[in-house]
C-alpha cells in the first residue's frame, strides 16, 4: 500500500471500531448517497452539476467548509448559470455557532452571480431559489453582523412559514435561531430551534444538518439528554465528515459520558489526520478541536500519560509551524491538564505560551496557569504579578459598561460578549488571588473571594464541552471546604460543579471525600464506584 493507503486504512479502523462500540441504530427510509448523509434538495442546475452541489450541501450542513467549497466551485464550472452553486460557496463564509462570518469573501462569491441583489434575483429560475438569493443578501447586506444576523433569522422564520416542508429551508432557519444568540446561550431559542430539526428528523433521519443542529440545540447538562438519540446517529449517517465523528461527544460531555467522549474524539481525530495528509494541508488546518476534547476525555479518566501526549502534539506544531490557532489550543489544553492531572512538578507546567494578541480570555487563561504554577513552587511574587497581569489586561479590555452589566446580566443568554470575557477574566483573577491569600494563611479573606466567585460563574452563560474556566470556581471552593473540615457545606459546593459539569472527576473525588466525612457511607460509595468505573489504570 501507499503510505496514505495505510493512513486511510488505519483511520477507517478507528472509526469503524468507534461506530460498532457504541452500536448505533442505523436510520431507515432513506438510501445513503454516501458517508456524508442524505438530503433531497432539487435545483435548477445541470444534473452534473446538482452532484457537486449536493456534496457540498452535505458537507457544509456538517461544517466542512473548506471541502464544501471546492464542491461549489466544481458545480459553477460544470454549469456557470447555476445560481444555487454560487449561493453554497457564500454560505461556507458564514458560521452561526462561532458567530463568525467573511463578508467581504461571501459577497465575492454572490457577485459571480451579478453584482447587486435585484440582478441576482433575475437569474434565478425557481421561486425557492430566489429566497435563497434573497436570504443570503439579508446575511450578507447592510448593518452591523448582529442585526444582518436577526434580520435573517426573521426572514426565515416567514419562508419556514411558506414552506414547512421544506427541509433546508427548516435546517437553514434551526441554525439562524442559534445564531441569532449574540448575548450567549438563550434556552428558549434553542429549543425552539430543537423543535424545527426534530421534525426534519421524523421524515429524513439521515439528514447531516438536521442530525448536527439537533446536537447543538440540546448540548447543555439539564437538555443532553434530549440529543442523545441524535448523537448516536449522526456518527454513523456522516463517518466521511471529521467534524461528525466529534460532535457526537457534545452531549456526551454534557452528560458525562467520558469513554463515548474519548470514543468519539479519537475518531475524529485519526480522520482529520487521515485528511490532513491526503490533502496536504497546513498544520493549521490539524483537527485541533477534536484533540482538545480528547485530551480533555483522557484527563477525566485518569490517562494523564495519553493526556500528556496529546499535549506533545499540540506543544510540537505551535513550536515548529507558528500557527496561531495551534497556541491558542496548547493554552488550553496544557491549562487543562495540570488543573486536572495536578502534575504542577512536570514538563507541561514549564512549556511557555507566546500568545500574541489573541483574545482576553486566553490571554487571563495562560497568566492563571503561570500564577498557578508559581503557587506550586512557592514563588508567590510571581503567582501576584499574575494576578495583578489578569487585572491589567481586563482593564485595557473591559467596556465601560462592565459594572452595571455584572450587576443587572445574571441571567444566561443576557449577556454581551465582551462583558461575559470580562466576567470569565475576572473570576480566572479571583481564583488565583484566593489561592494565593490562602496560601499566604489568610483564609477569611479567600472564602470571601471564593463565595463571591462562585457567584459570578453560576452568572455566565453556559458554553458546551471542556470548561472555559478550567477550574470551576464551587469545585476551587469545596476543596478549600474540605481542608477546613467543614465537609457539609463543601457537598454543596460539588454539586453545584455537577450542574455545569456532571461526572467531573475531581468534584467526583471532593464530594466521595466529603460524604465520607459527612458521616454517610452510602453516599461515598456510590460515588466511589462511579469514579470506578470512569477512571482507567494506566499501564
Amino acid at each position: 500500500m501507499k503510505s496514505t493507503d495505510v493512513s486511510r486504512f488505519y483511520a477507517s479502523i478507528v472509526i469503524f471500531t468507534f461506530l460498532l462500540t457504541y452500536n448505533f441504530i442505523p436510520a431507515t427510509g432513506f438510501a445513503q448517497q454516501n458517508d456524508l448523509g442524505n438530503i433531497d434538495f432539487p435545483t435548477s442546475g445541470k444534473t452534473e452539476a446538482q452532484k457537486d452541489f449536493i456534496m457540498g450541501m452535505l458537507l457544509l450542513h456538517s461544517f466542512e467548509y473548506d471541502d464544501a467549497v471546492e464542491h461549489f466551485r466544481a458545480a459553477q464550472r460544470k454549469d456557470p448559470g447555476f445560481v444555487m452553486a454560487y449561493w453554497g460557496e457564500a454560505m461556507t463564509h458564514n458560521h452561526p455557532i462561532w458567530f463568525q462570518q467573511e463578508k467581504s469573501k461571501a459577497l465575492r462569491a454572490l457577485n459571480k452571480i451579478a453584482p447587486a441583489p435585484a440582478a441576482r434575483i433575475k437569474q434565478c429560475k425557481l421561486p425557492i431559489e430566489k429566497e435563497f438569493i434573497r436570504a443570503a443578501d439579508i446575511l450578507y447586506g447592510e448593518g452591523t453582523k448582529k442585526e444582518r444576523d436577526l434580520k435573517y433569522s426573521d426572514f426565515l422564520a416567514d419562508l419556514y412559514e411558506k414552506y414547512p416542508d421544506n427541509h433546508e429551508v427548516a435546517c437553514f432557519y434551526a441554525l439562524s435561531l442559534m445564531g441569532s444568540r449574540h448575548n450567549g446561550r438563550h434556552i428558549p431559542t434553542y429549543l425552539k430551534a430543537a423543535t424545527v430539526t426534530e421534525k426534519v428528523l421524523k421524515e429524513n433521519p439521515r439528514h447531516p444538518g438536521a442530525l448536527h443542529y439537533t446536537i447543538h440545540a440540546y448540548d447543555e447538562p439539564t437538555h443532553a439528554h434530549l440529543g442523545l438519540e441524535a448523537a448516536n446517529t449522526y456518527a454513523q449517517v456522516a463517518p466521511g465528515s471529521e467534524h461528525a465523528l466529534h460532535m457526537p461527544s457534545h452531549i456526551f460531555v454534557a452528560l458525562g459520558m467520558w469513554d463515548r467522549v474519548v470514543a468519539s474524539n479519537e475518531a475524529s481525530w485519526e480522520a482529520g489526520e487521515e485528511r490532513f495528509r491526503r490533502k496536504n494541508l497546513r498544520h493549521a488546518q490539524r483537527a485541533y478541536h477534536s484533540l482538545l476534547w480528547l485530551t480533555y476525555g483522557y484527563l477525566q479518566q485518569g490517562r494523564f500519560e495519553e493526556a500528556k501526549k496529546m499535549v506533545d502534539i499540540i506543544e510540537d506544531d505551535a513550536k515548529h509551524h507558528t500557527s496561531g490557532r495551534a497556541k491558542v489550543h496548547l493554552n488550553q489544553m496544557r491549562a487543562a491538564y495540570l488543573v486536572n492531572s495536578r502534575r504542577w512538578d512536570g514538563e507541561v507546567a514549564d512549556i511557555k505560551v507566546n500568545l500574541g494578541n489573541v483574545g482576553l480570555v486566553n490571554r487571563s487563561l495562560n497568566a492563571f496557569i503561570d500564577g498557578m504554577v508559581a503557587l506550586q513552587r512557592n514563588d508567590l511574587a510571581k503567582a501576584k504579578k499574575m494576578v495583578e497581569e489578569i487585572a491589567r489586561l481586563r482593564n485595557k479590555n473591559t467596556p465601560k459598561s462592565l459594572d452595571a452589566n455584572l450587576s443587572m446580566c445574571y441571567a444566561p443568554g443576557t449577556m454581551p460578549k465582551k462583558t461575559q470575557e470580562a466576567r470569565i477574566s475576572l473570576i480566572l483573577e479571583n481564583e488565583l488571588q484566593a489561592s494565593l491569600l490562602i496560601n499566604q494563611g489568610r483564609k477569611q479573606e479567600a472564602e470571601i473571594i471564593l463565595k463571591e466567585t462562585v457567584e459570578l460563574e453560576e452568572g455566565t452563560s453556559f458554553s458546551f464541552g471542556p470548561p472555559v474556566i478550567v477550574k470551576p470556581s464551587a469545585e476551587l471552593y469545596g476543596e478549600f471546604l474540605l481542608a477546613e473540615n467543614r465537609p457539609e457545606e463543601a457537598l454543596a459546593q460539588f454539586e453545584k460543579v455537577f450542574k455545569r459539569a456532571p461526572k467531573r472527576t475531581l468534584s467526583l473525588k471532593g464530594y466521595a471525600e466529603a460524604a465520607a466525612r459527612s458521616n454517610d457511607p452510602v453516599k461515598a460509595a456510590e460515588v466511589r464506584d462511579l469514579l470506578n468505573q470512569i477512571v482507567k489504570t494506566e499501564n
